[in-house]
């Protein structure tokens, strides 16, 4: 007796996970992040802008050192913005450099040292040599070098009234989308939305995101779910330590229960802290509350956790968080989320990303019906402002 074998089919996401991975060779070789000049004669140099007046510019080139430009032979400047440049921090350039000027019989000898305490000249705008720590700011408020930011992302150039506030805050926030379908032997699609804002300041830190998934197969709905968190943290300035305040919130059609509220606190540290690299740890305690389920009384928690990041080059990182919550009252029950993702930054100027990833959460106790752990793969575009 014949039997026809029906190829199993991947689960959507998963195939959206790895058609996005394909693209990774691609991305890397393309070219570094860098301000852009494009001369009259349409030749286009990349580098940092680190001042203009209204006779000169002067670039920073990583082959050609350093570069001044008489005004009236720039046809067009565009300047990173210096939060892209802040999250993709460029490698540092090598200080023994020479000046070129493309005028005839201009002086090759180098520019006179401006010390750090002499203001630049009237309309200059002048940018960091180097890129900074994690701690310091690329420019303040009023940076000059804003003028020159041609800036149309997401919302062409004007942003919703609520996000205007948080900018104008300090905030630097993000909108993720993320979306896969099949259509023919079976009619599957998945959705996910996000959204992400920080603030870091000289003695606080400020950390908020949100995510919704929304999934279908033949017209039914098989995912439902939305988590949202924020932490606050108190730097205690000169030192690694810090305090945190957390808390989470979840809501998910398919688990044992409807709706959860989390919150904990206590002391994190900063193990690590470099240019390219961040590591830091907290621990505590706090408590969780189930709505819809079995067991609705406030759980005593506690909390063991670590966030982790590397800048691979001026347009690559990797981030990963984890966090581990037991019982207190009875160990063996815990849960417990962990996240890891890659993203590369697209367009410097409209500060596109892709982003893909992994999150597992896990729960010791749910019913016969549903899975302790569940894991999403996703590949996103991220839209920053």
């Amino acid at each position: 007796m014949l039997t026809e074998r029906v190829p199993m089919r991947p689960r959507p996401e998963i195939t959206l996970f790895l058609r996005l991975a394909a693209l990774l060779a691609l991305l890397t070789v393309s070219p570094a992040l860098a301000d852009q000049v494009e001369l009259n004669n349409g030749d286009v140099l990349r580098g940092t802008v680190l001042d203009r007046t209204g006779e000169r510019l002067v670039l920073e080139h990583a082959v050609l050192g350093r570069i001044i430009i008489p005004n009236d032979q720039v046809h067009s400047v565009i300047i990173t913005p210096r939060e892209v440049l802040e999250e993709y921090p460029p490698r540092a350039i090598p200080r023994d450099v020479v000046v070129a000027d493309p005028r005839p019989g201009a002086s090759t000898a180098p520019p006179p040292a401006t010390p750090a305490t002499t203001a630049p000249a009237t309309g200059a705008v002048r940018a960091p040599l180097i890129a900074p720590t994690l701690n310091e700011p690329l420019h303040g408020p009023n940076d000059p070098l804003d003028s020159l930011i041609q800036d149309t992302g997401l919302f062409g150039g004007k942003l919703p009234w609520p996000l205007q506030y948080l900018r104008s805050q300090g905030f630097k926030s993000q909108f993720e989308f993320g979306f896969s379908g099949t259509q023919g032997k079976s009619d599957t699609s998945t959705a996910r939305v996000g959204f992400i804002t920080d603030r870091k300041t000289t003695d606080t830190r400020s950390h908020f995101d949100a995510t919704y998934y929304l999934a279908t197969s033949l017209n039914t709905t098989t995912r439902n779910d939305l988590s949202a968190r924020d932490q606050e943290d108190w730097l205690f300035v000169g030192t690694p330590w810090y305090w945190f305040v957390e808390g989470t919130y979840d809501f998910n059609e398919f688990a044992d229960w409807d709706h959860r509220i989390a919150g904990a606190t206590g002391p994190g540290y900063q193990l690590i802290q470099t240019p390219s690299f961040d590591l830091r740890i907290r621990g505590g305690g706090g408590a969780s509350k189930e709505f819809g389920s079995d067991h609705e009384e406030i759980v005593p928690e506690g909390l063991i956790g670590g966030e982790f990041l590397w800048r691979l080059s001026d347009r690559q990182k990797l981030a990963a968080s984890s966090a581990f919550y037991p019982d207190l009252l009875d160990p063996t029950d815990n849960r417990s989320t962990t996240t890891a993702d890659w993203s590369y930054l697209l367009d410097r100027v409209q500060r596109l990303t892709l982003r893909m990833g992994v999150k597992l959460e896990y729960q010791s106790e749910t019913s016969d019906s549903t899975p302790n752990a569940d894991m999403k793969f996703f590949g996103a575009l991220v839209f920053g402002f």
